[in-house]
């Protein structure tokens, strides 16, 4: 078992008595822990002081020369989440515009790319298939909250929350195929919208709102 504290330390549980043992520390800039069970690594959103760049740290729990950058981003990045099957890594960053964006690479830091924007597609292949599998996803402005749902091996979603409506959407890991799960506007009139944080399991959606 593995957090984040209070004052920025990346905490685990040992031993029988459940002892906290302190793993790092991030200065109390390190937010959005999340673990790749299988490569036994850690990632966070490291947060640089005085607008220094923003980074995803990884710390591999199986070797000595554990903590390193795996990417750096000249914005404010948001939330991370760790795709272990199909090895990639998932974020929320803002630019200097406030235009939120949901981003995805290789767990190296490799293949940085922009998942909802068709206008900015620099890649020919990416941009040629997204045409092809006729896509649905509009272009959205994306809050920090950000949820990989896995119950569902063979259609894994993520979760996020469009800034300008509050509405909570899902999309395929490509960013390609989209669905509106709850919808501002809709009969129940939005109910707790916009959310501060989602999680779901195999069968529910649920959400905070602390407003």
């Amino acid at each position: 078992f593995y957090w984040l504290d209070d004052q920025g330390r990346v905490m685990k549980l040992v031993g029988s008595a459940q002892e906290a043992l302190e793993l790092v520390s991030t200065n109390g800039t390190g937010d959005s822990l999340v673990v790749d069970w299988i490569s036994r690594v850690l990632y966070w959103v490291q947060d640089y002081p005085d607008n220094q760049p923003s980074a995803i740290v990884q710390y591999d729990l199986s070797s000595d020369a554990n903590q390193y950058n795996v990417l750096i981003r000249r914005t404010a990045m948001g939330r991370v989440v760790a795709n272990p099957y199909d090895q990639s890594l998932y974020w929320t960053e803002r630019d200097k515009q406030g235009q939120g964006h949901l981003m995805r690479s290789k767990m190296d830091g490799s293949d940085i790319h922009s998942m909802l924007e068709k206008s900015n597609e620099t890649d020919q292949k990416r941009r040629r298939r997204r045409r092809q599998q006729s896509c649905t996803c509009p272009e959205l402005s994306v809050s920090d909250i950000l949820v990989l749902d896995q119950t569902r091996l063979e259609q894994p979603e993520i979760f996020l929350v469009d800034d300008t409506s509050g509405a909570i959407w899902a999309t395929d890991l490509d960013g390609c195929r989209c669905r509106r799960v709850v919808d501002p506007e809709s009969e129940t009139g939005g109910i707790g919208l916009p959310p501060d944080s989602v999680t779901v399991d195999m069968n529910h959606l649920y959400w905070t709102n602390n407003r």
